[in-house]
């Protein structure tokens, strides 16, 4: 109930997540292998939320587990990129960053939130006339930031890279709480190609 407090101070009722369907659901991934339960799932909105659910992670020492299409939870575990689940654990949903900017014809590029499922970035891009060029086999469940995450690539890797190569630029929370913006210099710009 803390904890909840606590969070209720940075984020509205409904993205603070305690149903016993929602902790089991968000406790696998796509194997359905069963971790421990998170004490909660919560759902910010924007990156001032993320910022201070990491500063009140570290200060009351529980772990932060991204989720986004959970694809990829196990893979991530068994490489040790993440915390692995334990009883201190609150999932960190990306289901609110679903924004995606119109594609900049000139620049040739979209600015898209970590929520954003691969696929509808990919169709979007497409009905502009555009190639999006992160396609990943999971592209109907991936987020974008899970691809970020993880670099993911797929058939056109061997062409245009994986998707970090695709970046131009990013905002990010940093592991104190810090928000960041990061531009690459001398990008190309010929990963979105008409």
């Amino acid at each position: 109930a803390f904890v909840i407090e606590r969070l209720g101070a940075f984020l509205p009722p409904d993205a603070i997540v305690t149903r016993p369907s929602a902790l089991v659901a968000c406790a696998t991934d796509a194997t359905d292998l069963r971790m421990e339960l998170p004490l909660m799932v919560v759902e910010p909105a924007n990156a001032e939320q993320v910022s201070e659910l990491v500063k009140l992670a570290n200060e009351l020492k529980f772990a932060l587990i991204p989720r986004g299409g959970a694809g990829l939870i196990q893979a991530v575990v068994r490489n040790s990129k993440v915390p692995v689940m334990r009883r201190r654990s609150v999932i960190v949903r990306t289901t609110r960053f679903t924004k995606m900017s119109p594609v900049d014809h000139e620049n040739m590029s979209v600015t898209l939130d970590a929520g954003v499922i691969t696929q509808a970035a990919i169709d979007a891009v497409a009905k502009e006339g555009f190639l999006f060029t992160v396609d990943p086999a999971s592209k109907t469940a991936s987020t974008i930031g899970g691809n970020v995450a993880e670099n993911s690539g797929g058939p056109f890797a061997f062409e245009y890279g994986t998707t970090l190569d695709n970046l131009l630029s990013w905002r990010m929370v940093t592991p104190t709480g810090e928000i960041i913006s990061i531009e690459r210099k001398n990008h190309p710009r010929h990963k979105i190609l008409p």
